[in-house]
């Protein structure tokens, strides 16, 4: 009863066979290991020793001594020189070979102590097998692409054949008397063994834990796989959730980093947006100030040349009833006929009548002509608006007018302006960034006419908002530039022609005012912009964003 039910000696045979069994699994299983890592080692110590070999090229490139007056050709071949000889000291150190294949010059330069002949088409990165004479050799071939070089590292193999043979004569003997001596304890072991492990694997087929009795051994093994797969169930259950939370987890980090990457596109968006604006400020700031000296300075040359002129215009009138007092009491000096021939000759030399005739109208043109640039001055400041940088009440028709009068040389060989106004209330802005908006408005819709065309600028007041339209009968705007138009730095001009900052300064700036900026256009037919502003600004946007 004590032998049938603990089996301390009849299980002793089918304990040794099954070791003998597993032991001869595990040498054969070793030597295969042996013999693969065996030659894994050899492919890992010849990529190994090619990339080595690169990187002597690469620290010989580095240490290349700067270009000479010839463009540096020596330094180039005395570096390549220096590689080739340190290469070579390499693959002897090593007791390998390195062929050089130079593809510029078609030249193969074979290094070291071997004399073995590299493949004709070797594969990059790859190891290849060769065999010459009986011996093995194992390839590997790298590019240095700064000379155009074929590095093929080649190493004889011979040492790891020799391994490789042993391993696999002390694989087959070893298998082949272990697996003998398996064999036969086997058959004791399955006739004693059929019976419990049926059983057992009669339930697990079953889906159900085995509940063999009988055998204390065998009894603790169900015992054993019971518990085992109870507990895996419990473990499968519990991955499960985890699992499900995992992948919440996951979604919900994916959502909060795509939501913090958009609000850092948006962020970064605008940081370009108001770095732009910014530098477009700045130089409006320093353009008005150049402006306002120059109309300072202008102003004065203007003023005392004005007031000559009209001091002159008095004095020429003056001479002028002189002269005409003259000729009424001429009839006098006629009887004097020298004098009279003397005044003749006079009046015909300066054409008298003539300088009578012009001499008024020049005068007035003149003043008209000073009248003009004084207006041209007085534009120039108002557009500027030097030291006017808060929010104030203007009239937008009145920066309209001064816009076009300083961009008039850019609009009247192309276009005709046609201005539509309504009665507009004073808008509660910021002038000269409002005049900025329009001069980018007028001077893109005169580069938009090829020709000829016509500009209409239309202005009305609605619902506490006004509306400032710019149409152009241009070339119009294609349907996929529409969302990008006020992109920064985007433009359909020709290269030197545009920086692609105008219109997107005008978004800023209408944004800034709390308004919108629309486009509508046709391809062919023209565009037209609408600026829509609030007449008053909210408190808080008082101050220049």
């Amino acid at each position: 009863m004590f032998f049938h039910r603990y089996l301390t000696f009849r299980i002793l045979a089918p304990i040794i066979g099954i070791t003998l069994l597993v032991g001869a699994a595990t040498i054969g299983f070793a030597l295969y290991v042996t013999q693969r890592f065996a030659d894994k080692e050899a492919d890992t110590n010849l990529r190994w020793r090619a990339f080595m070999v690169r990187q002597i090229a690469e620290d010989n490139l580095r240490n290349m001594l700067p270009p000479g007056p010839d463009g540096g050709d020596k330094e180039i071949r005395e570096s390549r020189v220096n590689t080739m000889l340190s290469i070579e000291d390499f693959a002897r150190s090593q007791g390998m070979q390195v062929a050089i294949y130079d593809e510029a010059r078609e030249v193969q330069i074979n290094l070291g102590d071997l004399n073995i002949a590299p493949p004709n088409t070797p594969a990059i990165d790859e190891v290849q097998h060769l065999e010459m004479g009986g011996t093995r050799f194992h390839t590997y071939t790298v590019e240095f692409s700064p000379w155009r070089w074929r590095l093929t590292v080649m190493q004889d193999n011979s040492a790891y054949e020799h391994l490789r043979s042993e391993l696999t004569q002390g694989a087959w003997v070893a298998g082949t008397f272990l697996g003998g001596m398996a064999f036969v304890f086997m058959i004791y072991l399955a006739a004693l063994m059929r019976h419990p492990i049926q059983s057992m694997i009669g339930d697990l087929k079953a889906g159900r834990p085995p509940r063999y009795t009988g055998v204390a051994e065998l009894e603790y093994l169900s015992t054993s796989i019971s518990k085992m797969m109870a507990d895996l169930g419990e473990k499968s259950a519990a991955l499960e959730r985890y699992r499900d939370e995992l992948e919440e987890r996951v979604e919900e980090r994916t959502r909060e980093l795509t939501e913090a990457n958009a609000r850092l596109q948006q962020s970064n968006e605008e940081l370009v947006r108001t770095h732009q604006q910014l530098l477009q400020s700045e130089k409006m700031a320093s353009i008005g100030q150049l402006a306002a000296g120059v109309a300072h300075e202008i102003n004065n040359p203007i003023g005392f040349v004005t007031s000559n002129l009209g001091t002159l215009d008095e004095y020429l009138r003056d001479l002028l009833r002189v002269l005409d007092t003259y000729e009424r009491h001429e009839p006098l000096v006629r009887g004097d006929h020298r004098a009279a021939q003397e005044i003749d000759k006079v009046r015909r030399e300066i054409d008298i009548d003539y300088v009578r005739q012009d001499v008024v109208p020049l005068l007035d043109e003149s003043k008209e002509g000073l009248a003009r640039v004084r207006k041209i001055v007085q534009d120039l400041k108002e557009f500027s608006h030097v030291g006017s940088g808060n929010w104030q009440l203007a009239d937008l028709h009145k920066g309209i007018e001064t816009t076009l009068n300083i961009v008039w040389n850019e609009i009247k060989y192309k276009a005709t302006v046609i201005k539509e106004f309504g009665d507009l209330p004073e808008v509660q802005c910021l002038p000269s960034e409002m005049n900025q908006v329009f001069m980018n408005m007028l001077v893109n819709a005169a580069q938009a006419i090829p020709e000829k065309g016509t500009i209409t600028i239309r202005t009305e007041a609605m619902d506490g908002t006004v509306m400032i339209e710019f149409a152009d009968t241009g070339k119009g705007i294609t349907p996929e530039h529409l969302p990008r138009l006020f992109e920064p730095f985007f433009t359909t001009k020709p290269v030197g022609q545009g920086t692609g900052l105008g219109l997107s300064l005008s978004y800023g700036i209408v944004r800034k005012h709390r308004g919108i900026i629309e486009v509508e256009s046709v391809p062919g037919q023209g565009a037209l912009f609408r600026i829509r502003l609030p007449i008053r600004q909210p408190a808080k946007a008082e101050a220049p964003v």
